[in-house]
C-alpha cells in the first residue's frame, strides 16, 4: 500500500475517523476523577491494556473486530533494502489506510502535530504516538515533553520492499526514537508508547529474553534504553543445522 493509493476523499474520511475515535477517547478519559487517571485512561487504551469489551465500546464495533494498537515499522530506516511498502489496515468494512505522516499543525502549539492516521488505523510510529501524548496533554491539563533521542530499538519487519520483494527483519538496530516525559504532581514520568508497542512484540517473538513493559509506561528512569545490550542470535541456517 502506498499514501498515493488514497484519494482526497479518503483523506477525508480517514481524518474525520481518526478525530471521532480521539474525541470519544478524550470523552471517557474525562469522566476520571483526576488528571492521572485521565491520563492513564489514554496510555492503557495506546497499551492494549483495557478489556476487550471497553476497546469495543471506544472504537465502536463489536468484539471481534477490535484491532489492538501496534507500532507500524514500514518506516523503520533500513538501508539495505528497497524502502518498505506501507502496512495498510482496515478502519472500517472494505475501507483500507496506512500511517500517513503527514502533519497538521495543532492550531493551540504550533510545536505540536496531530498524524491523521493514528487513531484509525490503531498503528503509528514513535513520533506519532509522541505528538499525540503531548497533544493530549493540552487537552488533560499535564505538562508534557517530546524527547528525541538516537537509541536501539526493535525493528521486526515483514512485508514487501517497494520493489515488491518480501522483506523481514527481526534485529535490534539504533535509529531515531522520540517519546514522552510528562510532569504530574511535580513527579515526572517517562511514556513510550511506540517502545512499549515494540517490546511487546519482541517479547512474542523472544519470549526467552524478555523486556520490562514497565520501562514504557509511567517508568521513573527517565533516561533508560531498554532494548541496549539485547543481541538477537542469529538464525541457524539449514547448512548449519546439517
Amino acid at each position: 500500500m502506498k499514501i498515493k493509493d488514497l484519494d482526497f476523499f479518503d483523506l477525508q474520511q480517514v481524518f474525520m475517523f481518526n478525530n471521532a475515535r480521539r474525541q470519544v477517547i478524550l470523552d471517557f478519559a474525562l469522566q476520571k476523577p483526576t488528571v492521572y487517571e485521565q491520563l492513564k485512561f489514554v496510555v492503557d487504551y495506546f497499551f492494549n491494556n483495557l478489556s476487550i469489551e471497553e476497546t469495543a465500546m471506544l472504537d465502536g464495533v463489536s468484539t471481534e473486530n477490535v484491532m489492538p494498537f501496534i507500532y507500524d515499522y514500514s518506516y523503520a530506516e533500513d538501508f539495505k533494502t528497497y524502502a518498505r511498502d506501507q502496512l495498510g489496515r482496515e478502519y472500517q468494512p472494505g475501507a483500507f489506510c496506512c500511517s500517513l505522516p503527514m502533519a497538521i499543525s495543532d492550531d493551540r502549539n504550533r510545536h505540536l502535530n496531530i498524524f491523521p492516521s493514528l487513531y484509525t488505523a490503531k498503528m503509528g510510529t514513535c513520533i506519532m504516538f509522541a505528538h499525540e501524548l503531548a497533544r493530549i496533554g493540552l487537552d488533560l491539563g499535564f505538562e508534557c515533553e517530546i524527547v528525541e533521542s538516537i537509541e536501539p530499538f526493535y525493528d521486526n519487519f515483514n512485508g514487501l520492499n517497494t520493489n515488491k520483494e518480501p522483506v523481514h527483519t527481526d534485529q535490534i538496530t539504533k535509529m531515531r526514537h522520540f517519546y514522552n516525559i510528562i510532569t504530574l504532581d511535580g513527579k515526572k514520568y517517562k511514556i513510550d508508547v511506540a517502545g512499549g508497542l515494540s517490546a511487546m512484540q519482541f517479547n512474542v517473538n523472544h519470549p526467552d529474553m524478555p523486556i520490562d513493559i514497565n520501562k514504557f509506561y509511567f517508568s521513573e528512569d527517565l533516561t533508560s534504553k531498554p532494548f541496549a545490550g539485547i543481541t538477537i542470535p542469529a538464525p541457524v541456517s539449514q547448512k548449519s543445522q546439517s
